[in-house]
């Protein structure tokens, strides 16, 4: 069950910024697409719910962003 915080996390929309209870998780990932901009990928934590979140940074799609896995 998610926090009503991260219920109203957007998914898949560049530029949403997380909430105060996501912690950062691990190294952020960096994936480079041949002739593109680097594309960041960072995976937090909520610690009021434990849910998961990634966050893919790619300037080229505006539909990254949150993705609960």
């Amino acid at each position: 069950m998610t926090c009503n915080l991260c219920e109203a996390l957007e998914p898949s929309k560049r530029g949403v910024l997380k909430h105060e209870h996501l912690i950062e998780i691990g190294v952020p990932l960096k994936q480079k697409v041949l002739g593109q901009a680097n594309i960041m990928i960072t995976i937090y934590e909520c610690k009021k719910c434990h849910t998961k979140w990634q966050y893919e940074s790619d300037q080229n799609d505006d539909y990254s962003g949150w993705t609960v896995i």
